[in-house]
């Protein structure tokens, strides 16, 4: 039984260190990765889980979840909701899950480019979970928004929250060519001591500097990763001004996810049955 524990520990490390970060990573080592063979995800806070729904501070899961085919992850938003259908990888109380500082994250992801989908690849700190919204100081990090009134932009974005208040932002809008959102492109963002930067199927969007204030603080601090199929026009909720022409149901499938860390010495990861970030 010993030996027999001891090959299952020894390919579970062979299957992390078989993938290999792109070249603007390279160097990183593989964190956390999920193909969605199986749907490891919980609606409470119990550790154990790659995912957690609400996964934000919403005090109930909303939309559909499903992993269909154990290939991809389907996000289903439906007009008969509230808010966002979401799934990350800290719990709604923000005690229980993983999050990372500094690092390369990139995800397989198709949506339904169609009037008031409103998709969402995004990082966010712990403790607006444990705290809330309405006093969270810390950082935001956008890796991926698509608008449907301005169809061909790729948008990339850093928060500074203060207070409750999302404040300064700088972000990237480029036009990237030969896209079909419709299919599985690959998204990812580069994050380090110095900037952001973003990328579309390797591809780099460009970078912005997070040295000077009021970044150089915030993002210093950990962030878990959030999935989210929201519904809008021009970035504002379909449940505050609702979207003229808002299409429903919406679908966000998500192939994979890998997150790369820095060498050692570089990151923080927060452990799934841990509490408090670890170096």
């Amino acid at each position: 039984m010993r030996k027999l524990l001891f090959i299952v520990a020894l390919l579970a490390a062979a299957a992390l260190h078989a993938q290999s970060p792109p070249a603007q990573a390279a160097g990183y080592m593989l964190a956390f990765s999920d193909n969605f063979a199986t749907l490891s995800l919980s609606s409470g806070t119990s550790s154990g889980f790659n995912w957690y729904d609400t996964g934000f501070f919403y005090p109930t899961p909303l939309g559909i979840i499903t992993d269909p085919s154990g290939t991809y992850v389907n996000l289903n938003w439906a007009s008969s909701q509230v808010y966002d259908t979401n799934m990350a990888t800290m719990s709604s109380n923000g005690t229980t899950g993983r999050a990372w500082t500094y690092g390369y994250i990139e995800i397989s992801m198709l949506f339904n480019p169609t009037t008031g989908s409103w998709p969402a690849l995004w990082m966010f700190g712990p403790s607006a979970n444990s705290s809330g919204l309405g006093t969270y100081t810390g950082p935001e990090l956008d890796i991926f928004e698509w608008n449907s009134q301005a169809p061909t932009t790729f948008t990339g974005t850093i928060h500074n929250w203060a207070s409750g208040a999302a404040g300064t932002y700088e972000q990237v809008n480029t036009t990237p060519g030969g896209i079909t959102y419709s299919n599985f492109n690959t998204y990812g963002v580069l994050w380090n001591q110095r900037q952001v930067c973003w990328y579309l199927n390797n591809v780099s969007q460009g970078c912005v500097s997070t040295t000077g204030s009021p970044f150089s603080s915030n993002f210093a601090l950990p962030m878990f990763l959030l999935l989210s199929q929201q519904a809008g026009c021009n970035y504002v909720p379909s449940y505050n001004t609702p979207c003229a022409g808002q299409v429903s149901p919406l679908n966000m499938q998500v192939q994979w996810v890998h997150v790369f860390t820095p060498p050692v010495g570089g990151a923080a990861v927060k452990g799934v049955n841990k509490g408090t970030v670890i170096q």
